[in-house]
């Protein structure tokens, strides 16, 4: 499995195909709290035969080492470092949840080789039920899982999709998914979408109750140039919900990118 190391930490990332393909289109899909890059499997499996796709381990997640952070900014540093180990292939950063709040403050100061963005599930405040913190900080799995299972996934999604993502989560320390959501709490770019000046996806759960589409809505009206797509039968979870038709706007996105005078 790849590694890089920065800061003398090694961090962890998955990527398709490995290595990724020198000077081409790569999408860099950032998790959520609590999350790692086995939350992509399906983008990694699906939508490699024209792109390169990459999804790296924040510092504490998956199998990268570090202790997490209690900063959106501080983990804008890491993919910052992270995609210049890259090379100079051009980008489309893609966040989910606590992953968009990142994408959204990476791309207030984006490389030039910056060519899109997507933001999936996610708002430009992030506030967190107090709820949340008090059930990880007693250790109260069950109660916190309770929360996410009662606004975070559509009523029609499959019981082993639910399944998978809590399987995912509980491998992270909960310390580490505390202070994911501290930063998620701490978050607020309102006032600065109109720094965001590259392409923009904005992709949403019809049933997300975590993250309901008026959050999305506010970033469509409010960045300069993007679109908005409400993806039906799916809550927060998108990417595990609805894989099919996420990676399809994902793709027509990215060509119309390569292709930008059908824009």
């Amino acid at each position: 499995m790849p590694f890089v190391t920065i800061e003398g930490i090694r961090i962890h990332f998955a990527a398709d195909p490995d290595p990724p393909e020198p000077g081409e289109m790569t999408l860099v899909l950032i998790h959520g709290s609590g999350g790692s890059h086995e939350v992509w499997f399906h983008q990694l499996e699906s939508m490699s035969g024209v792109f390169n796709v990459v999804a790296p381990d924040l510092p504490g997640h998956g199998l990268s080492e570090g202790g997490g952070e209690r900063e959106i900014s501080r983990y804008v540093d890491w993919i910052r470092r992270f995609t210049k180990t890259l090379g100079p292939v051009p980008l489309v950063v893609v966040g989910h949840s606590m992953g968009g709040a990142v994408a959204m403050e990476f791309c207030r100061r984006p490389p030039r080789r910056l060519m899109g963005a997507v933001f999936i599930g996610t708002g430009a405040r992030l506030k967190v039920l107090p709820d949340i913190f008090r059930f990880l900080e007693e250790g109260d799995r069950s109660a916190f899982e309770s929360i996410v299972l009662q606004y975070g996934f559509s009523p029609k999604t499959d019981q082993a999709v639910k399944d998978a993502y809590f399987r995912i989560g509980r491998k992270t320390d909960p310390a580490v998914t505390i202070g994911d959501f501290r930063a998620c709490d701490a978050f607020d770019c309102m006032k600065a979408l109109g720094e965001i000046q590259v392409p923009s996806l904005v992709l949403v759960g019809a049933d997300d109750q975590m993250t309901p589409p008026k959050y999305a809505q506010y970033l469509n009206d409010n960045l300069s140039d993007s679109r908005l797509e409400i993806i039906p039968d799916a809550g927060h979870v998108v990417m595990l919900e609805q894989p099919g038709t996420l990676n399809r706007r994902l793709e027509e996105f990215i060509v119309e990118i390569m292709s930008p005078g059908i824009r």
